[in-house]
């Protein structure tokens, strides 16, 4: 502790150290004042060399580790606006700069009970410095007197940013030099001008010089007058701002290298005019921005012609090019040829109205930022140097009114499809079945009623806690839905299926609560405490009776896909509810993102069904001509048989194609209702079909054979005529059942009871009421069972 002095003061640092030499203290390091320290290195060169080495490469590791970690999430300061400042090490040429504008106008005018909070009601607005001479004059317009803008002024002086930039310093100074030269040009011009006047008037008024000499002087002032003027403009041509080369967006985002690599994938290597001369190697063509190349792909079509449109109406062309391949347009509301031309003219009018561009369409705006004050950075509208982007408000109109030009012809595509692959006729034929449901004629109002409150029992057991354990309420609900399509029911099943689609998963509160709503407004159900016994008691008895007949849909298996999900997938669908929301789905999309998913998803299906359609084409073609083969050997063996009086019968060779065999062709249905037979199977009822194509019903004539569809199939059959008999009614049985499996007995009694409902719709009248010859199988299966129930 040091020791206070006379007059109560602490000594000062010079005498305290005067002091300590004196007394000899610490004195081991001093040194004579005429001596000097020499510095001794104790590494040599190449050490040090080696370790200034080994530093640069930690510094320049220690930075590329520090670029690729991930960019910051905090800022680094905020202004006095409290706009954001950001500087990212992936990016380390740009400052960026979030302002944030509270948009007063963006907020709901109707009261809400529980409103968002200020900060979530705005605009972010994201701006960028990328020139130091644009850093400097904003660091300084901060105000270092303020907390928030001398921490931030410190971080961007102390960091590195500015060394990164682009120095448009160099231009600025340039143009200002130019300005000044500019300026002493007109000053000189100015003089020599001057100076060539006054030679002029003295050459007039003066008599003592020589006529030569002042002749000479003039011209000399006068050349230097032009040589200023030329000088001057050249000066002025020069301040003017060289045009500024737009940015080629085709090889900035990748679609140059892109379009030419798949322009070489479909060139061939063999092709001489893609040869160059000079190397002797194959080279494919390039792409030229903005233009077009004959052999262009995906990617080239990409951009500047629309593809967004282009290519689901490209898809849509190709698939009714392979119906009309297969099948001739059959759609009554308009022609092929209008279709084509509504199609083509839908793409046209998209093209020139929406023409996209890759990269921007800006507008330069000028900026005045010579202000008095400093506003810093929402001073000002925008940055120097920042271009606006331009938006079309009316790009959504043309948009929404393409798509309603395609709605239509989509639909028309789907229903051409849907008609040849035969499920248009299943679906007619389960549709008018299911609205002539009837109840056997013994049976009393109580069956009546407890059929049409069949599905408020399934709905009513949601209510019970433990009921169902093992079945959600999207399964509960589907079996409803089912209960009530086979009644007759549609407006309850579409309000179920409204109930439906509210099912989410993990979430079906929503969906329960809707069902349970339908089962109020329709008068509720009383007993849902009621067993399942009875439903299985009366399946059983009325096993022959029309309402068990008829199984549509019977296994119903859940999904969890959502619901978007399932309406792409309901285009050519049997089931009338799941084609019913495609369609809806076409009617209602908005976008061309969800109009192009329909699309493809309609292509995806159809080609599979084509695919198979084509396959089936070509085997009836074939079979056609094996079997007018085997007719001529056959008038062959039989003339000859003949002429050498041969009692004994020539083998006949066993067909190739039987009814059995699937096939396809161009047909039309007919209301002409037969008895028909293919091998393995009883006699059952089917439609007769008109082929359309007039030579292939000739051949068809020649070989003795008929197009038929059976009741409730998609696929037809081409039988022999004597395997069709004329249809007397649905009761009148061909064959004894006892010689068939239970599988095809059980396809005979749904398609009996299908042709008894289309029967019952036309009021049908049977012609005769045969006495059935051979249903003793049915009646010993229905007295079986009566027998177990009494026992």
């Amino acid at each position: 502790m040091q020791k206070k002095t006379e007059n109560g003061k602490y000594p000062s640092p010079e005498k305290n150290s005067k002091v300590l030499r004196d007394s000899g203290v610490n004195n081991a390091k001093s040194i004579d004042d005429g001596e000097k320290a020499k510095w001794v290195p104790t590494v040599s060169k190449e050490e040090y060399d080696s370790a200034e080495k080994e530093l640069n490469r930690a510094f320049d590791a220690f930075e590329c580790g520090r670029k690729k970690l991930v960019s910051r999430n905090e800022p680094m300061g905020y202004d006095r606006f409290n706009n954001a400042f950001y500087h990212f090490a992936s990016c380390p040429k740009i400052l960026f700069i979030e302002a944030a504008e509270c948009d007063t106008k963006a907020q709901d005018p109707k009261p809400s009970p529980k409103p968002l909070p200020a900060n979530k009601l705005s605009r972010t607005k994201w701006l960028t410095v990328e020139v130091r001479s644009v850093f400097d004059r904003f660091v300084n317009s901060l105000d270092i007197r303020g907390t928030r803008e001398f921490a931030l002024y410190n971080a961007l002086v102390s960091s590195n940013i500015r060394k990164h930039m682009m120095d448009d310093m160099k231009g600025i100074n340039d143009a200002k030099k130019r300005v000044r030269e500019l300026e002493q040009l007109q000053k000189r011009l100015v003089a020599a001008e001057s100076l060539l006047k006054a030679e002029v008037e003295a050459a007039l008024t003066s008599s003592r010089r020589s006529g030569r000499l002042a002749s000479q002087s003039q011209v000399d002032h006068a050349e230097a007058v032009e040589i200023l003027k030329v000088q001057i403009t050249a000066a002025k041509a020069n301040l003017k701002p060289s045009p500024k080369k737009s940015p080629n967006y085709d090889s900035l985002t990748g679609l140059e290298l892109q379009v030419n690599y798949d322009i070489a994938l479909q060139y061939d290597s063999d092709d001489e005019s893609h040869v160059d001369q000079s190397t002797n190697k194959c080279v494919p063509p390039k792409y030229v921005p903005g233009g077009w190349h004959e052999t262009h792909h995906l990617s080239s079509s990409l951009w500047h012609k629309g593809a967004d449109i282009e290519i689901p109406v490209s898809e849509m062309f190709e698939l009714e090019q392979r119906c009309e391949d297969l099948s001739s347009w059959k759609i009554v509301d308009t022609t092929r040829n209008q279709w084509k031309k509504s199609l083509q003219y839908a793409l046209d009018y998209f093209k020139k109205s929406s023409k996209l561009m890759i990269g921007p369409n800006r507008v330069d705006e000028e900026h005045n930022l010579n202000q008095s004050k400093r506003n810093g950075i929402n001073g000002s509208k925008q940055m120097p140097g920042k271009e606006t982007l331009l938006i079309n408000v009316d790009e959504r109109e043309k948009v929404s009114s393409v798509l309603e030009r395609l709605k239509p012809l989509v639909l028309n595509l789907e229903a051409r499809v849907f008609e040849m692959s035969g499920l248009e006729d299943v679906a007619r034929v389960k549709s008018i079945a299911l609205d002539n449901v009837s109840i056997s004629s013994n049976s009393d109002g109580s069956d009546v009623k407890k059929t049409h409150a069949a599905w408020k029992k399934k709905i009513a057991s949601m209510r019970m806690p433990t009921a169902n354990s093992r079945r959600g309420p999207r399964d509960i609900i589907i079996e409803a839905i089912n209960i009530a399509c086979e009644n007759g029911q549609e407006k309850i099943s579409s309000e179920l299926r409204g109930a439906l689609k509210l099912h989410r998963t993990g979430n079906s509160v929503y969906a329960k609560k809707a069902a349970l709503e339908v089962l109020n407004n329709h008068g509720g159900y009383d007993d849902p405490m009621e067993g399942d016994d009875d439903d299985e008691t009366d399946t059983e008895t009325n096993s022959i009776a029309e309402v068990d007949d008829l199984n549509l849909n019977n296994d119903i298996m859940s999904t969890m896909l959502s619901t978007d999900a399932l309406e792409l997938s309901g285009c050519l669908n049997i089931d009338d509810s799941a084609r019913t929301d495609w369609i809806n789905g076409v009617r209602s999309c908005k976008t061309l993102s969800r109009f192009s998913a329909l699309v493809f998803n309609l292509v995806h299906e159809s080609n599979e069904i084509l695919n198979e359609l084509e396959e089936r084409n070509e085997t009836f073609l074939k079979a056609i001509g094996d079997w007018e083969d085997n007719r001529c050997d056959s008038d062959d063996e039989q003339a000859l048989s003949k002429s050498r009086k041969r009692k004994k019968k020539t083998r006949r060779q066993k067909e190739k194609y039987t009814s059995l065999t699937k096939v396809w062709t161009d047909t039309k249905t007919t209301e002409n209702i037969v008895w028909g037979k293919i091998d393995d199977h009883p006699w059952m009822p089917a439609q007769l079909r008109n082929v359309n194509d007039p030579d292939v019903a000739t051949q068809l004539e020649d070989v003795k054979r008929v197009v038929i569809r059976f009741i409730g199939k998609e696929d037809i059959n081409v039988v022999k005529g004597n395997n069709t008999k004329p249809f007397m009614g649905p009761d009148e049985s061909l064959d004894n059942l006892d010689d068939f499996d239970n599988e095809k007995v059980d396809q005979l009694t749904e398609s009996l009871a299908l042709t008894r409902r289309l029967h019952r719709a036309k009021d049908f009248r049977f012609s005769r009421s045969p006495t059935p010859r051979s249903s003793s199988r049915i009646r010993r299966i229905s007295t079986s069972e009566e027998e177990k129930k009494s026992g």
